[in-house]
């Protein structure tokens, strides 16, 4: 998706979003789980270093990474992105 980070409200990032409204997410051991689960994801091609304690994705936002997950600034750092920072969503198959 391509939006405004919470924390530079005029700079246009692209990111993928991972987590929806109301679910849980967590990073460990370079993995990112949802509700719980591992979200498979074949994209990235160095898992993250670092871990993110698990929090409840607020409603009217969405949690988003980078595909560089160690050289990324996202959800991690500025938290969730609302509705209203997002300019459009492009539907990937992966």
């Amino acid at each position: 998706m391509v939006f405004n980070p919470p924390d530079s409200p005029t700079t246009d990032y692209v990111k993928r979003i991972v987590g929806m409204p109301g679910e849980t997410i967590e990073m460990k051991g370079g993995q990112v789980f949802i509700n719980g689960t591992v979200l498979s994801e074949p994209y990235i091609l160095e898992p993250a270093r670092n871990s993110f304690e698990t929090t409840v994705i607020p409603v009217g936002s969405y949690f988003i990474l980078g595909d560089n997950r160690n050289n990324s600034n996202d959800s991690r750092f500025f938290g969730a992105v609302p509705v209203a920072n997002i300019k459009f969503i492009i539907q990937l198959n992966n």
